[in-house]
């Protein structure tokens, strides 16, 4: 009986130690609201990888899920561009 209760003391410890330490990461990374800077995005690159994508998938057996998601990406950019 006291083993269990023992472990039981030390696990309640270490998960409390664990939700402090996830607290504190968290609070980190919301607080933090720097911008980050990313490269400006070339639709035309975009344009060109996608076009790249179905060549190589076409005629390949590929999921409709796929096709769906490929079929999507073509409205989109032509919308963007």
């Amino acid at each position: 009986m006291k083993a269990v209760k023992y472990n039981k003391e030390r696990i309640a410890g270490q998960l409390n130690e664990l939700w402090d330490y996830t607290q504190k990461v968290a609070a980190e990374e919301l607080g933090d609201d720097t911008p980050t800077d990313f490269p400006p995005i070339d639709p035309q690159k975009i344009k060109e990888t996608i076009e790249k994508i179905d060549e190589a998938l076409r005629g390949k057996p590929v999921s409709k899920e796929v096709r769906e998601k490929l079929k999507y990406a073509k409205r989109a950019i032509k919308a963007w561009i």
